[in-house]
């Protein structure tokens, strides 16, 4: 129909590319979340809290407020 080629398409092997790309990205998430857990005194796992960031982004920028 627009004069091209119908060979073989290789799309197979940048199928399998983004499959690989995605079982990595999925294991890293996977660990981080592990990672980001802790167990306390009693054995439960507890997840960490933080600041988002307001104590350092206050230590930098001398930010009252930290919100922003």
């Amino acid at each position: 129909m627009f004069n091209l080629g119908f060979g073989s398409v290789d799309g197979e092997s940048m199928l399998v590319a983004f499959e690989i790309i995605d079982l990595v990205l999925v294991a890293a998430l996977a660990g981080a979340v592990l990672l980001a857990r802790r167990e306390d005194t009693t054995g439960q796992m507890r997840t960490i809290l933080t600041d988002g960031g307001r104590e350092l982004k206050q230590a930098l920028f001398d930010d009252e407020e930290g919100d922003n």
